[in-house]
């Protein structure tokens, strides 16, 4: 304890003295400004750079052999493999220890001769545990890598196998890219592994039994079906991007499954197929049959049946889990019966094609945000949304009155993407509205005092070419962007407006005259460009 107070009394004495204050501020800001990712691709330009003590990550994309500063992230770049250059022709040491990160990019040229002694492992050090092999373009050996190797990013080309025990043992995060004409075999995988990502080639089979401690599995095609026992009790995620035929069996997904998703299942959802527990589905494609009552289980918290629900069969009442917090049907092309949304829901995307007018008896009472998809234009009625709602998005065609009610004061967030065009009056909007996009096709009249107090954000792409009128904008008001057409001179004053924005030109004339008594604060104000 004592150690400690005496440490801290130190510090505070050095702190106060203005030269070491001002050295230790000096190299903070030094290393906030190159830390980040610098790219070398000109040696000269590298041996004139002094701040090399300050990088943490960086690129090295030239030929020739300069010492490479302790940094944690590093590339080796295409131009640094210049002239046919073999690894083993690269100093032992030239990669420092510090590297936890590397990623290696070398072009392949079939004309040169690999020579059979190059090993990567020769040329990285066993302090990388994370390798980016993406842009590596020669064939992978036995040797290559260190046994500390714990995340590994490859790619397979058309004519390349993998060899047998070429990945290490301790291996537990692997990418894989590549072609589909490579069939890729599952018992070429370390049993030390917890996720796989698979984009492009085919897989043997689903078979990972193996594969006790995996956690997560993300794949595109495969051969044969999910079949019981593929898979070990511990995995808690499966994403299938599958382009082919197949079936889940009975029994085939583990109980400690939580999130699944599945594009293009062309097959039925019986019941006993998704485990008890799963919490998040993502599912896509063509069913055989209606969903039964029980199919979903009452684990279920987020549903999205994605862009492929126009496939759907009609979802009948008590179909969907109690549990459910979060669903997304986007494309479903039937009516949304009453109870079918389970009460529970706190987010839910209605269907593109959704244009039924609200009862208090549609919507779950607890929806904190709501999409009403693209061609919603019916009247809300009063005080027909729920009172819990904070943001809301409305489609392309909306374009109805907002009369007081429409929209309750619980709101804080409003999007409208085109076709609203309605006059915005006063005591119709959200008393708590802090960010409000009117959409592409608003050129109405804002009267005085209609926006809310509470306004920060205001967002007009339309047409909208008319003078704000005293007491129109909000004094809160933080950022205002306008369209293009816009050509009228602002007035007001907004005291805490840090952006404003006009098509494509930065209004900075706005901020000379609102703060022509502080104009040295001026470099403060964010006036951005798009």
């Amino acid at each position: 304890m004592g150690d400690i107070l005496d440490n801290s009394t130190l510090f505070f004495k050095i702190f106060r003295n203005i030269f070491l204050k001002e050295e230790i501020f000096k190299h903070v800001k030094l290393y906030r400004k190159y830390r980040s990712n610098t790219i070398f691709k000109d040696s000269i330009k590298y041996r004139l750079f002094k701040f090399k003590e300050y990088l943490s990550t960086m690129e090295y994309s030239f030929s020739e052999h300069y010492k490479i500063p302790d940094v944690d992230t590093l590339t080796i770049g295409n131009n640094f493999w210049g002239n046919n250059k073999q690894i083993q022709s690269v100093p032992k040491r030239f990669i420092p220890s510090s590297v936890t990160n590397l990623t290696i990019s070398k072009p392949y040229d079939e004309r040169s001769n690999i020579d059979p002694k190059e090993s990567l492992c020769n040329f990285i050090p066993p302090s990388v545990t994370k390798l980016n092999l993406l842009k590596y373009k020669n064939p992978l050996k036995v040797g290559d890598f260190h046994k500390t190797l714990e995340s590994l990013s490859i790619v397979l080309y058309k004519t390349e196998k993998l060899e047998n025990n070429c990945l290490p043992n301790g291996l537990k995060d692997l990418n894989i890219y590549g072609f589909q004409s490579v069939t890729f075999s599952t018992n070429l995988l370390p049993f030390s592994l917890t996720t796989i990502k698979v984009n492009g080639i085919n897989l043997s089979s689903m078979d990972f039994r193996h594969l006790v401690h995996l956690k997560y599995i993300s794949v595109e095609t495969f051969n044969g079906d999910l079949e019981k026992g593929y898979f070990s009790e511990g995995l808690e995620s499966l994403l299938i991007f599958v382009k082919n035929d197949f079936l889940i069996r009975v029994g085939s997904l583990p109980k400690s499954l939580k999130k699944l998703f599945i594009s293009e299942y062309k097959k039925s959802i019986e019941q006993g197929i998704l485990p008890d527990g799963l919490q998040s589905l993502n599912i896509c494609g063509e069913c055989e049959k209606d969903f039964e009552i029980g199919a979903l289980p009452s684990s279920i918290t987020y549903l999205d049946f994605g862009p492929y629900s126009k496939f759907l069969r009609k979802i009948k009442v008590g179909v969907l889990p109690l549990s459910l917090s979060s669903f997304h049907i986007p494309n479903y092309p039937f009516e949304i019966e009453e109870g079918l949304l389970p009460k529970e829901i706190l987010s839910l995307t209605l269907p593109n094609n959704f244009n039924q007018i609200i009862k208090n008896s549609l919507l779950p009472n607890r929806l904190i945000h709501i999409d009403f998809g693209k061609i919603f234009n019916s009247i809300i009625p009063p005080y027909t949304l729920p009172e819990t709602l904070k943001s809301i998005r409305f489609g392309e065609c909306f374009n109805q009155e907002i009369y007081p009610g429409t929209l309750p004061n619980s709101i804080d967030f409003i999007v409208f993407t085109s076709g609203f065009n309605k006059p915005i009056r006063k005591d119709c909007w959200p008393k708590s509205l802090q960010d409000l996009d009117l959409g592409n096709s608003f050129e109405s009249d804002i009267e005085p005092y209609s926006l809310p107090s509470s306004l920060k954000n205001l967002i007009i792409n339309g047409p909208f070419n008319k003078i704000f009128e005293p007491n129109t904008l909000p004094l809160n008001l933080i950022s205002l962007k306008l369209p293009q057409p816009y050509t009228k001179e602002i007035h007001a004053n907004l005291p805490n407006l840090k952006h404003l924005l006009i098509g494509t030109t930065s209004h900075y004339e706005y901020f000379l005259k609102r703060d022509i008594k502080d104009y040295d604060d001026l470099e403060l104000l964010s006036i951005l460009k798009f």
